[in-house]
């Protein structure tokens, strides 16, 4: 089985206000391939990848890898 990152309905809200600054963001990577994230300024891009890296570790994000769940922290 090849490894890919799969991400699914990520929901990243804003910690004063409660408002979703990504709703429902999903897709899948597979292993050697790149991902490009297109949007106008100010539509969660970065905050996206942020949170991927783990800058941001937010309990609402889930990532599979090889089919296994771990939870950002």
């Amino acid at each position: 089985m090849s490894s890919k990152l799969v991400v699914k309905d990520l929901v990243i809200k804003a910690s004063a206000s409660k408002v979703a600054i990504v709703d429902g963001v999903s897709f899948e990577l597979p292993a050697g391939k790149l991902l490009g994230l297109v949007g106008e300024s100010g539509s969660g891009k970065t905050t996206i990848v942020h949170h991927l890296l783990a800058h941001n570790p937010d309990p609402q994000l889930q990532q599979w890898v090889e089919g296994l769940k771990a939870q950002a922290r």
